[in-house]
């Protein structure tokens, strides 16, 4: 995936970009799962946010330093552009996949709905995350059950999680 993505900082094209942003969306939705702790979760509905300079400028990026040259790392939506912004709050939080492979550009997949190896078939980005969160804290036991029931689930992140391929780790 990754020299399929290396594409996205050299073409010009924009149905070359749009052809490498659905390839790679497929492949997330039918080769992959992410992992966190003991939880994991199947992407079922994915949507793609790519912006580069000049080139492709998706009005609706956040262009969050985490959202280039991160591939496969957690994104947790924020307010502003750096890393350490403040994350975004009430139900606007939600979670994607960083899949930049290059400093040249922003690229993310919002996870929109998903099933957990748990059976729970969840949808709505912000409930997405929620649950993810959730169980993730029921597996470590970070923080009191409850605190859900105030807090966001910005508050426990993992430290890491597991982007599986076809049930072979292929990033950490």
């Amino acid at each position: 995936m990754k020299e399929m993505l290396a594409q996205l900082a050299t073409t010009t094209q924009k149905a070359e970009i749009e052809n490498v942003l659905q390839q790679t969306t497929a492949q997330l939705l039918h080769h992959y799962k992410i992992r966190a702790r003991e939880v994991e979760l199947y992407p079922i509905e994915l949507e793609s946010y790519f912006y580069r300079a000049g080139v492709f400028e998706d009005p609706y990026v956040h262009t969050n330093e985490l959202q280039m040259n991160h591939f496969g790392e957690l994104y947790v939506h924020r307010r502003g552009k750096e890393a350490t912004s403040p994350y975004k709050m009430d139900n606007r939080v939600c979670m994607g996949i960083s899949l930049s492979v290059s400093t040249g550009y922003y690229y993310s997949a919002l996870i929109r709905s998903a099933v957990f190896a748990d059976g729970s078939m969840v949808f709505g980005p912000n409930n997405v995350l929620m649950h993810f969160m959730r169980s993730v804290n029921a597996s470590a036991n970070i923080l009191d059950a409850h605190f859900f029931d105030t807090h966001h689930a910005h508050s426990c992140l993992p430290p890491s999680f597991t982007l599986l391929k076809d049930n072979k780790c292929c990033l950490k």
